[in-house]
């Protein structure tokens, strides 16, 4: 049986993984953007990494949570991972949001760029500067912004959680 510190080294290894995972994943996409369409296949392998990776991560992060709160009787400790696992949500669905939004935004420019309609109603010399949805390109562009600020906050909270556990686990007594 681990230990309630290496149990808690566990939850720091996956949150490394899920660290490292975001990294690829944002490489991935960051290429996708410069590539277009021909770079579309590599973003969607690296989507269902990342998909694989979060879901095993999130499954041993559970795991701790359990047994620190069910077998080790540490509702605190398992209240901060069952924190951590809320806001490692919100990035994700953080993170899916601004590519979304991105790259909306760059589809605008790219087609502009090209003199192509950016409406999408395909007559020549439409042009207006909307993105998919119909929404101008300064509102998208706020919208990736906010995106940003919401992923920065969530980031944040991570963090403190994390911090929080380490203090935790500097005090336990094993």
């Amino acid at each position: 049986m681990l230990s309630t510190r290496a149990l808690l080294g566990r939850l720091f290894a996956c949150q490394e993984a899920r660290a490292e995972t975001y990294g690829a994943w944002e490489a991935a996409f960051r290429a996708y953007l410069r590539a277009g369409p021909r770079g579309e296949a590599g973003y969607v392998e690296a989507t269902r990494s990342a998909t694989r990776a979060f879901g095993i991560a999130s499954a041993d992060v559970r795991e701790v949570e359990t047994v620190l709160r069910d077998e080790r009787g540490l509702v605190r400790l398992a209240g901060l991972v069952r924190d951590l696992q809320g806001r490692e949500k919100q990035k994700l669905q953080a993170t899916v949001a601004s590519h979304v939004l991105r790259q909306g935004v760059l589809g605008i420019k790219a087609r502009a760029d090209a003199g192509l309609p950016v409406d999408g109603c395909g007559r020549e010399g439409i042009l207006k500067e909307r993105d998919d949805a119909g929404v101008p390109v300064e509102e998208a562009q706020e919208r990736v912004a906010e995106a940003t600020r919401v992923m920065a906050e969530v980031v944040d909270g991570i963090n403190e959680v994390l911090d929080e556990l380490r203090c935790e686990m500097e005090d336990l007594d094993e």
